[in-house]
C-alpha cells in the first residue's frame, strides 16, 4: 500500500515538472471575456483577445495580443501576470506599445502591462513583447473606467521555470521509488 502511494506521488510530481518546463508555440486564438462592474457581469461589455506566440529566432519568442472591446468600451489598462500569477520578465523587451502610453507601460519583476489612461478613446489595440522564456499560461486584467475583465492563467506568457522545491520533490520521489525497488529484490 505504501509503495503504491509513493509511486502515485512520484508519477504526479514527475508529470508536473515535465509539464512546467514544456516549450509551446501558440497559434492565433481568440477568446472573449465578459466585463464586470460593481461585482455584476456586464454581458454586453465583452473583451476579445486574439493572441499568438512565435519563435522568431532560436530561443526568442514574440508574444502578440490584439485587444478589442465590444460595446465598445475604452481601454485604460491591460496587465498580464502579477503577484498572484507571476510571469518571468527576465530578458523581456517591449516591442509594440500600440496606442498605450510608453512612459506608463512596461514590465516589473512579475508582470507586464500597458496603460492608455482614463480619458482614452482606444477600443482596440495591438501590443507585444519579446522574451527568451518559452510560453506557459498566466492570468490577466484589463480595465476601462468602470469595467474590469480578468481571467486566471489563460493567456500565453513567459512563466517561471519549475521551482527548486518542485524539482527537489521530484528527486525525492525518484529516490523513494529506487529505494522501494532495491527493497523488493
Amino acid at each position: 500500500m505504501n509503495k503504491s502511494i509513493t509511486i502515485a506521488i512520484a508519477i504526479f510530481l514527475g508529470a508536473f515538472c515535465l509539464n512546467a518546463g514544456a516549450i509551446i508555440v501558440v497559434g492565433p486564438q481568440t477568446v472573449s471575456y465578459v466585463g464586470i462592474s460593481d461585482d455584476t457581469p456586464q454581458p454586453n461589455n465583452l473583451l476579445d483577445i486574439t493572441y499568438e506566440v512565435d519563435e522568431i529566432q532560436a530561443g526568442v519568442y514574440l508574444y502578440n495580443y490584439e485587444l478589442q472591446t465590444i460595446d465598445p468600451a475604452a481601454l485604460t489598462s491591460f496587465t498580464i501576470g502579477g503577484a498572484h500569477d507571476p510571469i518571468n520578465t527576465t530578458g523581456m523587451a517591449m516591442l509594440n506599445y500600440g496606442h498605450a502610453d510608453a512612459n506608463d507601460s512596461g514590465f516589473n519583476s512579475d508582470s507586464v502591462g500597458w496603460d492608455w489612461g482614463f480619458r482614452s478613446d482606444i477600443t482596440s489595440d495591438e501590443v507585444s513583447f519579446t522574451s527568451d522564456v518559452a510560453p506557459g499560461y498566466a492570468g490577466f486584467t484589463a480595465n476601462d473606467d468602470d469595467i474590469e475583465w480578468s481571467s486566471p492563467a489563460l493567456l500565453p506568457a513567459p512563466v517561471p521555470e519549475p521551482t527548486a522545491f518542485a524539482l527537489l520533490a521530484a528527486s525525492a520521489s525518484a529516490f523513494c521509488l529506487f529505494k522501494d525497488r532495491l527493497r523488493v529484490r
